[in-house]
């Protein structure tokens, strides 16, 4: 079917483009399609008439009738009321304009110069051959936007809208806020094609400064030149001559990258999307694929705290997936990998199930976060799984941030080439410094041979345009005549038409050309119309003053920061007061005049003004947090000065005095462990990417672990991610060799008789200490998991050994770290004591399952309060959940007593209860809490209670009426012994389930200790509490005096560890 399609365009140039586009553009090859062109609204209104046209293409700007009139006259028509009308415009983009438009009209709208892939696409959308024609109401709902959008940024993260704006093809502007920090983003078609911002790090020239490229002292040279010749920071880069025009371009895209993907971390804040193209004329385009950037962005700036926080009350919810994940899940493998999809993509999988498979924490963790922040998928409750999360904040699992996933980091092949690397290298110029590998989703271009000198000049004037006004581009002045404008602009338009570039392969410059041509037309139509030209004139006047102004401010803040590091805070302070004159809402400036103020020594009143009033409008911009941990360090406030400098390096992690300074003040508190932490997540997030400063980290980190922590392991390990980058590197080879000989390994046949014959000694009081010592430093460098047991001993015992409170300190939590899996019937038996005699504990079993163990002898004791699971103090609610689903019991109930003991058991009617007193109950403690609470856990299976609510005397009164019921015996003729008898004879089968249990127990031994029985149950008892809860100081304290020895014992045994690696506890593992 032919297809008619009409074209009213009073340029004659336009109308060739659009003509050949239909004619020779392969998307068209198919389609029988008749062109009807006219270059007014009069003609093309009678053409329309004539023709039962299929879609209209129209300008807004033409003579006789213009495009307004024009396209209302078509929807009035019968037959005009459906067809889809594109608009095509270069002065008419205002967005309240093409709002009214889109909703009177129904029209697409596309601002000139176009983008021929973009403007093809949205034709065929519109011509598509056997299908109905879509309505109005259709394309509005499919049309860019019908207005501004607004929301806040918590709701709706950055990477979502990019994904959003990309869905629906929006042109317009996204502005992002966060304070007085500002962001915007410029769309056509849904690709982010720049974005701008007000923060001073991701300014262009700083930009390059921190990447080496040029010079601070040239940066400002630069400026400075910039302001004297009236252009920007970039044309006077450009006229510089010390760079390729295509270089200087690449890294421009790239800050561009840098921009949107360093708000990727903005969680706060508010947006707003202005539909419509009013940046064209001025923006150097720098396209993206914005799909590519989000997945790449997200995976390169993953936090793991920030995941965590955000996903750990969602451990056990279901993931759901929706058509987003459909339509990007193959890009997203593509970055990510599909391991973690194709666990969690199973019905009912979570976050716990796919870590319990043993994936990676910080894989599962960083493709969660994108999945999120993407909108790909969002978390559903599972009812059945409350218990299991309400109990579980967040698993153990191997520090995602250890030296081992730092290794893999760094080794890992870096990505391939394209679109989805957000890391690229990049040629340099020979006068500067090789880049560790710094642009942004850069694909590389390779410029053929053919006619380089006509596209040079093409982009040299494209880039003019950008930068000059109509004026200075001619070559005239203001005062020049029509006639010599006219002719200049000929002149120009003969030099880039069509005809002059027909010989040459422009690719994706030929839309460079485009915008040339329209932008002549659009000069030319601007200086011939007096009113216009009058007002371009005085538009271009305060243009020129704003941009001076803020190359002012820059100038004197460069010339200011000079001051301050030659300890001259007096002149910088004179410098700054301008500066902040011109640009009152650069929080910079008035961060930078707080530090000169206090290097002045000038009253903390107007210091804390500044500071102050420089972190409410700028709360995430580096510059003014290092300037405020600088100010608080002065002022001897370390703790804030800490919190600056930490959120410094989260905004910017490669600013190395914020590092420095940090490193220094932890290091002279002693707070080591928290510098680990520093260099590990730096380490992580730099991984091969920078190889120079994972090599500085690396360093440190190995000096830290030999000279402060004393940990020869990590040590090595640091040293060896320094050999990797520097495998001829002195030091780290002598250090390797080092520490390889200080870690001489004992045997596992020696090593086990040694540790048999500490365990001897530990037994004997006199021996204890000395073997508890000698254990932890003959496993300390060959058995980690059994030299923190040893050291879990000396801290319980009190005993001051330097190296191994260090080490029990580092590897113990100070939460309650959680076992994943419950104790089974293998746990059990590692855990049971030798002399807890299982078929004895059937006798019990077998009584409990008939009668209610708190009635063989009853006890009523004073109850202040029985709590509802309601009122169960939070902590304890946590503690008590873990603990009854690991040991597989109903959660205990929990009594309120006046006694001052802190915890018992008592018997309530049918079930057991803890018994614990108010002390007890307001701990804040969770370990503390779980150590009273786990040792009377196992009480709750069947038969267990009764050695915790009875005597011994009580227990063998009990089993001599219970052997007399089996053989038909009268009871004693004491009342008790009368009491249990006719206890037992109320419960039916219970003879008969007694009997074949006693024949059992009888087969197996002649005589029974029951004090010794019941200690063994304790025993038993404090083992699986220790298992659950990995505090033996605490255990240890709370245990009976009698009990102390062999809790310690089971504490240091083969079977304890190897229970241990069972649960996942094990630091071994």
């Amino acid at each position: 079917m032919q297809l008619k399609v009409l074209i009213a365009e009073d340029d004659k140039h336009t109308r060739t483009i659009m003509e050949h586009i239909f004619q020779k553009d392969p998307a068209f090859k198919d389609m029988e399609i008749e062109l009807l062109l006219a270059p007014d609204g009069e003609m093309a209104l009678d053409l329309f008439k004539r023709n039962r046209v299929d879609l209209v293409i129209s300008d807004l700007l033409m003579p006789k009738m213009d495009g307004f009139a024009f396209c209302r006259a078509v929807r009035e028509s019968d037959h005009g009321k459906d067809i889809p009308i594109v608009i095509t415009s270069a002065i008419y983009k205002e967005t309240a304009l093409l709002n009214r438009l889109r909703e009177e009209l129904g029209v697409v709208f596309f601002p000139k110069p176009f983008q021929v892939r973009e403007f093809t696409h949205e034709i065929l959308g519109l011509l598509k051959p056997g299908d109905a024609l879509e309505t109005t109401a259709a394309r509005r709902t499919r049309i860019t936007m019908s207005g501004p959008f607004q929301g806040t940024l918590d709701v709706r993260p950055l990477p979502t809208l990019l994904l959003d704006i990309y869905d629906i093809e929006g042109t317009g502007v996204l502005l992002l806020e966060q304070g007085k920090m500002q962001k915007e983003i410029f769309f056509l078609f849904g690709r982010p094609m720049g974005a701008e911002s007000n923060i001073r790090h991701e300014m262009l020239g700083n930009y390059l400064v921190t990447k080496s490229v040029i010079t601070e002292k040239r940066h400002q040279e630069l400026l400075a030149q910039a302001k004297n010749t009236r252009v920007s920071f970039l044309k006077a880069l450009l006229d510089s001559k010390e760079f390729d025009q295509e270089l200087v371009m690449k890294y421009h895209a790239s800050l561009v990258k840098v921009r949107i993907v360093n708000a990727f971390r903005w969680h706060s804040g508010n947006y707003t999307f202005s539909p419509g193209d009013t940046f064209s004329e001025r923006l150097p385009k720098s396209p993206v694929d914005p799909v590519a950037l989000v997945f790449a962005g997200l995976k390169r700036g993953a936090d793991l705290d920030e995941i965590t926080q955000k996903v750990q009350n969602d451990l056990f919810s279901n993931l759901k997936f929706n058509e987003r994940y459909n339509t990007l899940r193959e890009e997203f493998v593509r970055v990510f990998g599909d391991t973690v999809l194709v666990q969690l993509a199973q019905t009912g999988t979570n976050i716990a199930d796919a870590l319990a498979k043993g994936l990676d924490p910080m894989t599962v963790y960083t493709q969660i976060y994108a999945l999120l922040e993407t909108g790909m998928c969002y978390f559903v409750k599972d009812p059945n799984a409350q218990a299991a999360a309400s109990s579980m904040r967040m698993p153990v699992v191997d520090d995602p941030l250890s030296i081992s996933n730092i290794r893999k980091v760094l080794y890992q092949p870096e990505s391939p080439d394209g679109e989805i690397s957000v890391v690229a290298d990049m040629p340099m110029p020979s006068s500067a410094p090789a880049d560790d590998g710094l642009i942004l989703d850069i694909p590389m271009e390779v410029d053929d041979n053919v006619n380089e000198d006509k596209k040079r000049r093409m982009r040299e004037f494209y880039m003019d345009i950008r930068e000059k006004d109509y004026f200075q581009l001619l070559g005239l002045s203001p005062q020049a005549s029509n006639q010599e404008i006219a002719a200049k602009i000929d002149q120009l338009a003969r030099a880039f038409s069509m005809a002059q570039f027909a010989d040459v392969d422009l690719g994706s410059d030929h839309a460079k050309l485009e915008e040339i041509l329209e932008y002549l037309k659009i000069a030319h139509q601007t200086l011939s119309d007096p009113a216009r030209k009058a007002a371009y004139i005085q538009k271009n006047q305060a243009d020129r003053q704003k941009g001076e102004s803020i190359l002012d401010a820059e100038v004197l803040v460069k010339q200011a920061e000079e001051h301050l590091d030659h300890g001259r805070p007096r002149e910088a302070i004179q410098l700054l007061e301008k500066a902040r004159r011109i640009q009152p809402d650069v929080p910079d400036f008035h961060a930078l005049y707080a530090l000169a103020l206090h290097r002045a020594h000038e009253p903390e009143e107007a210091i804390s003004a500044a500071i102050y009033h420089a972190l409410e409008i700028g709360p995430d911009c580096a510059t003014v947090n290092l300037c405020a941990g600088s100010i608080a360090e002065g002022q001897a406030r370390l703790d804030d000065a800490i919190r600056f400098f930490e959120k410094t390096l989260e905004v910017d992690p490669e600013n190395t005095r914020a590092f420095d300074e940090l490193d220094r003040i932890l290091r002279g508190r002693g707070d080591f462990r928290i510098v680990e932490r520093l260099h590990r997540k730096l380490l992580h997030q730099f991984g091969n990417r920078r190889p120079q400063r994972t090599l500085q980290l690396a360093r440190s980190l190995a000096n830290l672990y030999e000279d402060s922590l004393n940990d020869l392991d990590k040590a090595r390990a640091a040293w060896e991610i320094v050999h990797a980058i520097a495998p001829h590197d002195p030091d780290a080879a002598a250090a390797m060799e080092r520490l390889a000989r200080m870690r001489q390994r004992l045997s596992p046949e020696a090593l086990s008789e040694r540790l048999e014959g500490f365990r001897k000694d530990i037994m004997v009081p006199e021996t204890r200490t000395n073997a508890c010592m000698a254990g932890f430093k003959i496993t300390r460098d060959s058995a980690p998991d059994m030299a923190y047991l040893f050291a879990a001993a000396l801290e319980t015992l009190g005993i001051e050994l330097p190296d191994a409170r260090a080490y029990y300190a580092q590897f113990t939590p100070p939460f309650l770290a959680r076992v994943w899996r419950p104790v089974d019937a293998e746990i059990w038996e590692l855990a049971q004591d030798p002399e807890d005699f299982p078929f004895v504990g059937k006798i019990f079993e077998t009584l409990g399952m008939h009668i209610p163990e708190g009635r063989f002898f009853p006890h009523t004791p004073e109850i202040t309060k029985i709590f509802p699971p309601a009122e169960v103090p939070p902590l304890w609610d946590r503690a008590l959940t873990y603990l009854a689903a690991q040991c597989s019991i109903p959660q205990p109930q929990l009594v309120m007593n006046n006694d001052t003991s802190d915890a018992s058991l008592i018997y309530l009617d049918t079930a057991p209860a803890l018994y614990c007193s108010g002390t007890a109950l307001a701990s804040h403690d969770i370990r503390q809490i779980a150590a009273l609470a786990a040792p009377f856990c196992t009480c709750f299976w069947t038969g267990r209670a009764l050695p915790f609510l009875a005597t011994p005397p009580q227990l063998l009164l009990l089993l001599k009426v219970v052997i007399g019921f089996v053989s038909q015996k009268p009871a004693g003729g004491d009342p008790e012994s009368q009491r249990l008898q006719q206890l037992l004879l109320d419960a039916p089968d219970l003879r008969a389930a007694l009997t074949q249990t006693i024949s059992e127990v009888s087969s197996k031994m002649g005589n029974l200790n029951v004090s010794n029985w019941i200690k063994a149950v304790y025993r038993s008892s404090l083992n699986v509490a220790l298992l659950l809860t990995q505090n033996l100081p605490e255990l240890y304290r709370r245990a009976p005096e009698d009990l102390r020895p062999g809790l310690l014992a089971w504490a240091l045994s083969d079977r304890h560890a190897q229970a241990r690696r069972l649960l996942g506890v094990s630091i071994d593992v």
